[in-house]
């Protein structure tokens, strides 16, 4: 028989039972406020089998309830001459079933609670324990470097476990899927996360790498080419050109190349082996000795240029179109090359040999590729940028493992 029951709080809930002498073997309480609905169950149960309920229990001194008897008076009628009147036989009243008192067992609770209190302290639970899973998860990725996207599984382990704790184990299956919602969630966020802070340290990592080369180079420079003669020169740059093992051939190298490095490039050298720049100004110190160099070409060619004639002109200029290893040429040099050497790079030679055109700072262009990096993440407003940190966090693979994860903090928290 099923009994269905609606609290005076609201809840509803609903139980099958085997009636014993018409009434429920076992004590019926309301899950939610605790009322006692036994004696309701039982009128239930009475009403069902065609029984009227009546009072048989009374209340008396001792400590337990007492039996009372049910007393039926019987009217017998007398004709008034004496007579015998003929009673006509009256049918058997049906005895009132005997009620059943149970012992006292524990309180029926019916499969689904509801929205309990404990339902929303397990939701707190897992939040909290989610929480924690993906910090863990976190701070190993940053200070190790190293992502293990098998942490992952932590964080469905210590969202269920939260759940579970918080919950006092109520074993909800809908606390087991919300719970399960809340490990995608983290696991999805935590990922983007580290993606992203992977991103900024290749690009921030790139720039160091370059950084740490030059200084290398700049110390080996100092090193060998201590006095600055050109023969010093030759054989650093030789050196610095063999690859595989070669035998440095300095008679090989370009005037060119000595010159500048000896006017410009070696005190550059020697600033940045003795730590005066700093990772972080490097990529800025480094225009301004490009300007540096640019000037210094400048008043190399004005110095093979004194009087600025078409002779002049013609053979610097075969000697900055000369191939390695030819001879130059003027004679291919043509009088409209020369007219347009007068009038476009002529001038801007002037401008910075003179210091007319001096190095200007931009911060546009001072800024590091992390810097710009977030920058371009400020202005995107599409969603691409954040799959791609998550896809650098999370890899194209680990389906099985996100399913494992979630699996398992719906079984610690449902019980299935």
């Amino acid at each position: 028989m099923e009994i269905k029951i609606q609290c005076h709080c609201g809840t509803k809930y609903k139980f099958d039972v085997e009636p014993v002498d018409g009434c429920v073997p076992f004590a019926v309480i309301c899950p939610n406020c605790g009322v006692d609905a036994t004696e309701f169950a039982n009128s239930r149960v009475q009403e069902s089998i065609g029984v009227a309920a009546a009072p048989v229990l009374v209340e008396s001194t001792a400590s337990a309830p007492t039996e009372s008897r049910l007393r039926v008076r019987v009217h017998v009628p007398v004709a008034s001459q004496g007579e015998p009147v003929e009673i006509q036989p009256q049918p058997a009243m049906r005895p009132a079933p005997r009620p059943f008192v149970p012992a006292p067992v524990s309180a029926y609770t019916p499969d689904d609670p509801g929205l309990s209190p404990k339902f929303f302290l397990g939701l707190l639970g897992g939040a909290l324990g989610v929480l924690v899973g993906c910090a863990l998860w976190y701070a190993i990725f940053h200070f190790s470097g190293k992502n293990y996207r098998l942490l992952a599984v932590l964080v469905g382990l210590t969202g269920g476990l939260g759940a579970k704790l918080m919950s006092k184990d109520e074993g909800s299956s809908q606390l087991g899927m919300i719970t399960s919602v809340f490990v995608l969630i983290g696991i999805v966020f935590t990922a983007y996360f580290i993606g992203r802070e992977r991103a900024h340290n290749f690009v921030g990592g790139f720039e160091g790498d370059i950084y740490k080369e030059q200084v290398a180079y700049a110390k080996r420079a100092v090193k060998v080419v201590r006095n600055g003669t050109e023969d010093e020169i030759r054989l650093f740059l030789a050196k610095e050109e063999v690859i595989d093992g070669g035998k440095p051939d300095p008679a090989a190298v370009n005037a060119e190349e000595v010159r500048r490095f000896s006017d410009v490039k070696f005190a550059h050298y020697k600033e940045l082996a003795s730590g005066k720049i700093s990772e972080k100004d490097y990529f800025k110190t480094q225009r301004r000795w490009e300007h540096e160099e640019q000037v210094a070409d400048a008043k190399h060619a004005l110095a093979a240029m004194p009087n600025e004639s078409d002779s002049e002109i013609r053979a610097y200029l075969a000697l900055e179109f000369v191939e390695e290893g030819e001879q130059p040429d003027p004679k291919a040099i043509t009088t409209e090359d020369i007219q347009q050497f007068r009038t476009g790079e002529l001038p801007d030679l002037k401008a910075l040999a003179s210091g007319q055109k001096p190095f200007v700072e931009n911060a546009e262009d001072d800024k590091t590729a992390d810097a710009v990096l977030k920058e371009v993440e400020e202005s995107e407003k599409g969603p691409w940028m954040k799959f791609l940190y998550f896809f650098a966090g999370w890899g194209l693979g680990g389906v099985g493992i996100m399913f494992i994860t979630l699996g398992l903090s719906y079984k610690i928290c449902a019980h299935d």
